[in-house]
């Protein structure tokens, strides 16, 4: 606003409603002064679409959403026996402020003051989502298909808009900060319900239902959620820890796009000056990561670190010196946890007999249907018809359809066939080969520096993945988004203008 007292008579104004809501509603205020919390800044700022760009990236690390439709109907009309990781439409907290960036967006190119480029991914992405829709031709459940439909197409919005938007220094450095806050965060709440043993919600039922709907009460036993991130195992019976998300997959997934930025700000760097801080961040990062016990993204970690540490090297972020003296450690390091790595990854290995049994199911879905899949998001309703089965009653091959499939390269090729996996996949792995060539510091650093985190945050996710879904709609969004910066990044180098020094 040009003047302030425009902004003191909004507040009043605010101030107002938060009045008139309290004698109404008392439960409605938390909400409603969330919001004016998240407008009042925005209309001072001196970039209005930073701002939301930073409370957009920020907001996707908390799983607070409203869902549209009652999610018990919609079991008891599906009659499953578990539950899609995907089954009702929803409105996530992070939506509200991407919304906003897109109303900005399309005002801009309705004005004509910026131009619309459509990178190469997004043709690929485009050509996911027709194929998706041939996928629910025959497929049992158009319903749940039409639903992950949206999403995925929200998602590849993202991709298009980030690729559109960011378009300076100033926005990369705005962009990886809300990132650190993302680690920082993530890592210090999982630290804190490990040390605390506290993992219930921490508003309680103060702004309604904290869970989804489960399945009826009726079908509701213990061994319903045999894959529960919460259960007690190994190492002394120490629980899976986790951050703002409530499960240990989705707040590892987390850390493993952020944790590679982080590490990448403690060396020689054009974006990050302080770097005291970011060790810090980086050092509670990889506390709360070990917290999660996650075994597929310690493995997505592994690959990212050792491709991090070579690039790092070879991209002259870490000087020779420095460079031995880190291997040294790490190799010291990682000889000292060897027996407790292994306690680690053999804890509750019911979960890989499951796992390894839900891949047969897979297996036998791209058989039978090797083009187009089963659908998408319908591999769990097809998972009874394509298991096998034993008559001992506690065997694993009779546990298989309780869960969605747990790998995401599986899921996606029993779901859409191989044309679909195709071309999702090579959306992604045409900016990850940009990503690689960018990554040169032989122009503008905080470009080289922005293509290497965004090249290791999506080969740590990537590879964690392998083993493990990837559903929780952060994740997703931040995965695109890395996606989009690199397009943006390949835009700027191939337009040969003259670019502000760091």
């Amino acid at each position: 606003m040009a003047s302030p007292w425009l902004a003191i008579s909004a507040g009043v104004v605010m101030a107002v409603a938060a009045s008139v809501s309290l004698a109404l509603r008392p439960l409605s205020l938390g909400v409603l002064l969330a919001a004016l919390l998240a407008l009042v800044p925005a209309l001072l700022v001196r970039d209005a679409r930073l701002y939301w760009l930073t409370l957009f990236i920020v907001a996707l690390q908390f799983d607070v959403e409203k869902t549209v439709i009652d999610g018990v109907a919609v079991l008891n009309a599906l009659r499953l026996d578990g539950r899609p990781w995907v089954f009702v439409p929803s409105i996530r907290l992070s939506d509200l402020p991407f919304a906003v960036l897109l109303a900005l967006w399309l005002k801009d190119l309705w004005l004509r003051r910026t131009r619309l480029a459509v990178p190469s991914g997004v043709w690929l992405a485009g050509g996911f989502l027709v194929w998706a829709v041939f996928s629910l031709a025959g497929a049992p459940s158009r319903y749940l298909g039409a639903i992950e439909l949206f999403r995925q197409a929200k998602f590849i919005l993202v991709f298009l808009y980030v690729a559109n938007a960011i378009d300076s220094d100033r926005a990369l450095r705005r962009v990886w900060a809300a990132v650190l806050v993302i680690v920082l965060l993530q890592g210090a709440v999982t630290i804190f319900r490990f040390a605390f043993d506290f993992y219930d919600p921490f508003f309680g039922e103060l702004f309604g239902r904290t869970e989804i709907a489960e399945l009826p009460e009726s079908r509701v036993t213990e061994d319903n959620y045999l894959l529960d991130p919460r259960a007690e195992g190994g190492l002394g019976g120490w629980r899976n820890s986790f951050g703002t998300s409530r499960s240990g997959a989705t707040t590892s997934q987390l850390l493993l796009l952020g944790l590679p930025l982080a590490a990448l700000a403690c060396t020689r760097n054009a974006v990050f000056r302080r770097r005291l801080g970011c060790v810090l961040v980086l050092a509670v990062g990889l506390v709360g990561f070990v917290l999660t016990f996650s075994r597929s993204s310690w493995m997505g970690g592994v690959v990212a670190g050792l491709v991090g540490y070579w690039l790092a090297v070879r991209r002259g972020y870490l000087s020779a010196r420095t460079a031995i003296m880190l291997g040294l450690v790490l190799t010291v390091t990682v000889v000292g946890i060897v027996p407790n790595y292994m306690a680690y990854v053999t804890r509750r290995l019911v979960n890989v007999e499951v796992r390894l049994e839900q891949y047969q199911t897979a297996r036998a879905m791209l058989t039978r249907h090797p083009v187009l899949g089963v659908g998408l998001n319908n591999s769990m309703v097809n998972a009874r018809e394509y298991g096998r089965f034993s008559f001992a009653l506690s065997d694993v091959h009779n546990r298989t359809y309780e869960a969605p499939i747990h790998s995401f390269y599986l899921a996606l090729l029993a779901e859409v066939g191989v044309i679909g996996f195709v071309l999702y996949t090579s959306a992604l792995l045409v900016n990850v080969r940009r990503a690689w060539r960018l990554s040169w510091p032989s122009g503008n650093p905080v470009d080289a520096f922005s293509a290497m985190a965004a090249l290791l945050g999506l080969v740590a996710l990537g590879a964690g993945v392998l083993t493990n879904p990837m559903f929780d709609d952060g994740v997703q969004t931040l995965a695109w988004l890395y996606a989009g910066i690199i397009a943006s990044l390949d835009h700027r180098s191939g337009a040969g203008k003259p670019r502000p020094s760091p």
